[in-house]
């Protein structure tokens, strides 16, 4: 059985929230031996909420299981199926409030072998042919990985499109107190999830999902959010977050990036980028290292749905913030040079509800 999540965008309703309808019209075709692309028509409604995720099941005797997340909201390519197997295919979406029903299943497509190789045969002398005319580049094809060096590609996921071998990824799930973390090794490897995936344009997409998760032992609050693999132990160097980024739900007034003190002086943030409801962008700098001392100050205000970009930096042992390439702006608090730390970033809610943002750059650099 192969499982693939696909992110999607999904259509909008009016109706109280429920889970969608399922998708329609699955259809498979064989890409090649090992290959099936999957096709579907995304719920005509979505319950009320927006569908994030599709879900892609293949059965098959004997069939290899796989995972993979593509953008595409209405078709996936399946691969590490079974050469000569036959496979079915059955499609679910998934909103907030959880999975639709199964669609009706396709069945049956049949893998096909794979060609055998052609006996080799003497190469014919070489004769000149014209130089071919340039042509443009082509769109990155599945499988194809920039890790944070070339243009997002929906077809692969996030840890293909980014570099986060700096990065581990903290997850709403988990046993109480503890959260499932993802390392570096698994995110650079393909990880992704209905909470963590790759959007239709190639973003990197995060979900916290508002209630129902496990929250770190300092928090009540649900997260999906990347935490810098190693701290930092000065800030007298230069340190700096950048990431371009929208967020596509607001409602849990998500922290989409931020510094966190090192954990063995506080286990509070240094400083937390806050997006409300509103559209203000907001930056809570803790003032004692104790916690609970935390002051705010707005930043800039992007409309929800707006792509926009943010610059956090401690360096030279000073602590600034600036957004969509404006002039950094001065964060004042007592506890400045006492501390090294860790950036973090993603979906960090605040409330009950769920959030969704969407990521398209993403760099640290120290030096």
């Amino acid at each position: 059985m192969a499982l693939v999540l696909v992110a999607g965008a999904g259509v909008q309703s009016a109706s109280a929230a429920t889970v969608s309808d399922s998708p329609t019209n699955v259809s498979a075709s064989a890409a090649d031996s090992t290959t099936a692309t999957v096709s579907w028509t995304p719920p005509a409604s979505n319950g009320g909420s927006t569908v994030y995720a599709y879900a892609v099941y293949a059965y098959s005797y004997g069939g290899s299981p796989q995972e993979v997340v593509t953008g595409n909201p209405s078709s996936v390519s399946v691969p590490g199926l079974t050469s000569g197997a036959s496979y079915a295919f059955t499609v679910t979406a998934y909103n907030s409030i959880g999975w639709s029903a199964w669609s009706n299943w396709f069945s049956w497509l049949s893998m096909p072998s794979p060609s055998p190789s052609p006996s080799p045969s003497p190469s014919p002398s070489p004769s000149p042919s014209p130089s071919p005319s340039p042509s443009p580049s082509p769109s990155p094809s599945p499988g194809t990985c920039a890790h944070g060096n070339g243009p997002l590609n929906p077809s692969v996921p996030p840890g293909c499109n980014f570099d986060l071998s700096p990065w581990t990824l903290q997850l709403p799930t988990g046993t109480t107190g503890h959260p499932t973390t993802i390392t570096s090794a698994q995110l650079v490897a393909g990880y992704s999830s209905s909470v963590f995936f790759t959007g239709s344009d190639g973003s990197m997409d995060f979900v916290d999902p508002g209630t129902n998760c496990v929250t770190t032992p300092n928090s009540t609050h649900c997260r999906t959010e990347l935490s810098e693999a190693t701290q930092w132990m000065s800030s007298a160097g230069t340190n700096t977050l950048s990431a371009t980024l929208k967020v596509t739900n607001a409602a849990g007034a998500p922290v989409i990036g931020q510094i966190h003190d090192n954990g063995a002086i506080s286990v509070r943030p240094l400083i937390e980028l806050f997006y409300t409801t509103s559209g203000d962008i907001s930056a809570g700098v803790e003032q004692c290292l104790a916690g609970g001392c935390e002051t705010r100050t707005t930043v800039g205000h992007v409309a929800i749905g707006t792509q926009f970009s943010y610059v956090i930096s401690y360096s030279q042992n000073k602590l600034t913030v600036s957004i969509n390439g404006g002039a950094p702006q001065n964060m004042s608090t007592p506890i400045l040079g006492k501390t090294g730390g860790y950036f973090k970033a993603g979906d960090y809610g605040q409330s009950p509800t769920t959030a969704a943002v969407s990521f398209y750059s993403l760099k640290i650099v120290h030096a």
